[in-house]
């Protein structure tokens, strides 16, 4: 298991450098677009599509980093509730059903992204096929992310959240 927590510490130092990388990317194009078109009168064109583009990548590496944190959405109150073969069973249940659904938006974004390698992108020199690789990319992080969940459920390692005492807020 050391090999896997070690694997998974790397990936998410790898998620969040990028991540912050890409905040700050997409933080100075638009501040960029903003300056050229009212200060200078002379709209940066390249801005808006790139910040799209980052954008997307954006939330591709932020759902990975989310599913290594065990940040994704779930029933917890439910799920809390129930007793732990039955949590073991859930928890395999979604985690298939999205390992399956995150493949197959993988393997069809491979393919996406070789047809569009040859296509340039409207206003920057880049092609397509390099903002789309994010698809593939993106959708094996999850899974390798939901991989790593499950063997941790059967391990006893579940991420456990810590709850925000109420009382203490009012």
């Amino acid at each position: 298991m050391l090999f896997l927590d070690k694997m998974e510490q790397a990936i998410l130092k790898f998620l969040k450098w990028a991540l912050i990388i890409l905040l700050i990317a997409v933080t100075v194009s638009v501040s960029w677009g903003v300056f050229t078109r009212y200060v200078l009168n002379a709209a940066a064109q390249w801005t808006f599509e790139f910040s799209g583009f980052v954008l997307v990548w954006i939330t591709f590496l932020g759902s990975a980093y989310a599913l290594f944190n065990g940040k994704h959405i779930r029933f917890e109150t439910l799920y809390d509730k129930l007793p732990r073969p039955m949590r073991l069973a859930v928890t395999t249940i979604f985690n298939s059903a999205m390992t399956i659904f995150v493949l197959y938006l993988s393997y069809y974004g491979y393919f996406l992204m070789m047809r569009s390698f040859g296509n340039e992108t409207v206003s920057l020199p880049l092609s397509k096929g390099f903002f789309y690789s994010i698809i593939p990319i993106g959708g094996a992080l999850m899974a390798l992310a939901l991989i790593f969940d499950t063997i941790k459920a059967f391990k006893g390692q579940e991420k456990v959240e810590t709850k925000v005492d109420e009382e203490r807020l009012i």
